[in-house]
């Protein structure tokens, strides 16, 4: 093979290539930003409202675990579920978590601005049971997973808390230390229902407070009960996990006479009613009288008008619907 020879003055490839800068760096690349899509969005933002759901219940249920067995009955309690959408989400929640524990919906409130720090708007629903019942609830509560229908359920409740005494107390003392006061339970009238009653009387004993009269009124899962208390005994008494509201006794209770219990109907004769229009087919009604409560019974007072010549009382609707019995006439 012929060698190859260069002519003078001119480099040869090797010494041109060691003469060649070398190479510059290269150039990072842009980063690149990807965006997730609609449906993955939506997966974390349930996967985090269940995550919520579920720190909620478990500190709500170490709070219960905290109370005395005294604001217990029957180591039972009232918790409060808010909810963000008002109709069939809740109850469809609320029905699954009955279908792991026993628990059951004393009462509810509609849409309303939840007390701080979140004032967005949610209805309140108040739900009774044991506290070992909570439990179970939040054990089940933390292996939900958001694709299931139970799991995206949990992410309508905006908040999950137990008895609030400051929240449960709506009266002003002013300058008066003591102040006549109504408070509501949540409790009705029959057996099932009667601890929640006796537990509450016997709490009251123990704070040294005696109520106006021993006899309860009823209205649905609700029951009345008057005292007088400062306002540092009214909020041992919104201690006790089946109040609902500790308020200011309405005026027109305190002026009105106790009605008697012998279970005749009494005319309330010294009231002025306006005297209305009547059909020409309707005969106007004689008097408007008021069926009085027996004692102990769990029947609500009601207002009931007499026709001139018409049905009894316990036979017409309205008897019925307030639940007059057949010696009222």
């Amino acid at each position: 093979m012929p060698k190859v020879t260069f002519d003078e003055g001119v480099p040869s490839p090797t010494e041109r290539l060691q003469r060649c800068p070398a190479p510059a760096a290269p150039r990072p690349r842009a980063r690149t930003i990807v965006r997730s899509s609609g449906a993955e969005q939506d997966r974390q933002r349930s996967l985090h409202e269940l995550q919520t759901f579920t720190s909620m219940l478990r500190e709500t249920v170490r709070e219960l675990d905290a109370l005395p067995a005294s604001l217990c009955p029957n180591d039972e309690a009232v918790v409060s579920f808010w909810f963000r959408h008002h109709g069939r989400p809740q109850e469809d929640l609320l029905r699954a978590m009955s279908r792991i524990t026993p628990v059951r919906v004393v009462g509810s409130r509609a849409p309303r601005p939840m007390p701080p720090p979140s004032p967005e708007p949610a209805a309140e629903w108040f739900v009774a049971g044991s506290r070992a019942s909570f439990r179970r609830i939040s054990e089940e509560a933390a292996t939900w997973r958001p694709s299931q229908r139970r799991g995206a359920l949990a992410g309508t409740v905006a908040r999950v808390n137990p008895p609030v005494p400051n929240e449960r107390v709506r009266a002003r003392w002013g300058e008066s230390a003591t102040k006549a006061l109504e408070v509501v339970l949540h409790a009705g009238g029959g057996a099932e229902d009667r601890h929640i009653v006796e537990g509450f009387r016997r709490y009251l004993r123990d704070l040294g407070l005696r109520p106006h009269r021993d006899r309860v009124l009823f209205a649905g899962k609700l029951g009345f009960l008057g005292l007088t208390a400062t306002a540092e005994e009214a909020l041992e008494v919104a201690r006790f996990a089946f109040v609902r509201v500790v308020r200011e006794m309405p005026r027109l209770r305190l002026q009105r006479p106790s009605p008697p219990c012998s279970g005749e109907l009494q005319t309330l004769s010294r009231f002025a009613v306006p005297s209305p229009v009547y059909p020409t087919d309707h005969a106007a009604p004689q008097s408007l009288s008021c069926p009085s409560v027996r004692c102990g019974s769990s029947k609500a007072l009601g207002f009931l008008v007499r026709p001139s010549g018409g049905v009894a009382p316990s036979e017409s609707p309205a008897a019925r619907r307030i639940g007059c019995s057949d010696s009222t006439e």
